[in-house]
Parts: structure tokens; C-alpha cells; sequence
């Protein structure tokens, strides 16, 4: 015999089965114009026999990037990437589709449906524990593929470029902010075939250093130029000119 709680029980295992929030997902497919997604659920539904299935393919979900009116952050987005699927309490089409005024106006939903898996959003970002996206606890980072961007806490900017290929970092290059307010830019090749550096300082001194052969060209604020060679140096105008020794000082 059927009591009243294996009833109600009933209800609320039916009304459940029925009911999404949100969950993991795997990207299928991308539109960037559309801006929207296929996703496959990672996680399958069990009933109440326990028998395991998978979800269908959820095609064309919109994606929600970081925004505000005027402002956006975008960036490519691939088969495979993690994001969680959100299903909304209401349905969401007539806000998606009828409402561009920047949302100023209020829609009605085109249903009933509540929690339904048909009224869904996509925001990225998602990962497991083995899938960290922080680099260095201590700094704030934004990168993309083999370049990155660097915020520091004492204020030292970053900028770095890492050319590979076929696995091997060829050479490294990096634009650097400082917090005395120096620049410097640097260029490094990993096979040991060129390093060089160029400075500016906070007084306005500005150097040119050349790792491998250890020479330097110093122009100062003052007018003073000062070069510093491990080798010779040759000076081309009219003709040709020579200076042999370590270090030639030009003062203004």
C-alpha cells in the first residue's frame, strides 16, 4: 500500500530529476561571432535505479566574458577548454534574443520552465586541484600561450615574449618597468649567440649593453657619452676609424 510520504518522496525525486543549477563542462565547439558554445556535461546523470547516462550535446549556449558596458575582456576560447553551464531559474530566451537595448527593458519569459536545462549560460574559467592556472603566488599575471604580463607588488611591470618552437625556447624577449622608475628592454638568445640589453634610467641615462662580447654604450643626461668595448672599435664617416683598447670616453 502506497502511504502519503512514498507519495510526496516521489514528488520531490521527480521534481528533482527535473532540476538544474549548475555544472561542469567541456567546450565541443566555439562560435566567436555568435559568441556561443557547444558543451558536452562532465559529470553524467544516474537515476533513481542507478543507471548511468550521459547528457545530450547543449548546442549554441551563450558564453559571458568579463564586461560592463564599455569595457570587455575576450579572449579565444577552444575545443576542450573547461567552463560551468548555469541554468537559470526562468526561462531566457526572450532576454537573450528580444532585449538589446542594453537591457534597459524587462522581458517575459516565453515559458514556464523553471531551472530547465534548455535556459542556460556559459562563464569560463572552471579547473580541477592538478590544474592551476597561477603561475607565482605573489604577482598578478596575464598571459596567452608563450607571452606574458607581469604586475609586481613593489610595481615592476613585465612583458614577456618566449619564441619556441618544436618545444625549444629560441629566445626571450622582455620589457621591464621598474619601481625607480627605469626601463629597460632585453633581448636573449638561448643559444648563447646574442644578449643584449637596453636601459633608461630615471635621470635620463640611457644604456646599450651587448652581454656576450661584454660592450657597453653609456649616453648620460649631461651630454657625456661613454663606450665601453671588450674588442675594437670602428667609427665609419668619411673614412674609417679604429680605436683599439677597452674604453673610449667622449665628453660633451
Amino acid at each position: 500500500m502506497v502511504n502519503l510520504y512514498d507519495v510526496i518522496q516521489s514528488h520531490i525525486v521527480n521534481f528533482r530529476d527535473q532540476l538544474y543549477t549548475s555544472i561542469p563542462a567541456v567546450v565541443v565547439s566555439y562560435d566567436p561571432l555568435e559568441c556561443t558554445v557547444d558543451v558536452q556535461l562532465s559529470i553524467n546523470k544516474r537515476d533513481k535505479e542507478g543507471v548511468e547516462y550521459e547528457y545530450p550535446l547543449l548546442e549554441r549556449i551563450p558564453v559571458q566574458f568579463p564586461m560592463v558596458k564599455d569595457c570587455a575582456i575576450t579572449f579565444p576560447i577552444t575545443e576542450g577548454d573547461k567552463v560551468i553551464v548555469h541554468f537559470c531559474q526562468t526561462n531566457i530566451e526572450n532576454f537573450f534574443t528580444q532585449n538589446k537595448d542594453d537591457f534597459k527593458d524587462k522581458v517575459s519569459p516565453r515559458t514556464d520552465r523553471y531551472h530547465n536545462i534548455n535556459d542556460a549560460f556559459v562563464t569560463l574559467g572552471v579547473r580541477g586541484y592538478d590544474d592551476t592556472p597561477v603561475k607565482r603566488q605573489d604577482k598578478f599575471d596575464l598571459y596567452f600561450k608563450n607571452s606574458r604580463l607581469t604586475i609586481s607588488e613593489d610595481g615592476t611591470i613585465e612583458l614577456e615574449a618566449l619564441k619556441i618552437q618544436d618545444g625549444n625556447l629560441l629566445h626571450t624577449q622582455k620589457l621591464e618597468f621598474n619601481e625607480d622608475g627605469n626601463i629597460s628592454l632585453k633581448y636573449v638568445k638561448e643559444d648563447n649567440t646574442a644578449n643584449s640589453t637596453l636601459k633608461i634610467k630615471e635621470d635620463g641615462e640611457i644604456q646599450l649593453s651587448e652581454g656576450i662580447s661584454g660592450s657597453d654604450i653609456i649616453l648620460k643626461s649631461g651630454g657625456d657619452v661613454s663606450i665601453f668595448s671588450a674588442g675594437n672599435l670602428d667609427i665609419s664617416s668619411v673614412g674609417v676609424t679604429t680605436i683599439s683598447g677597452g674604453q673610449v670616453v667622449i665628453q660633451k
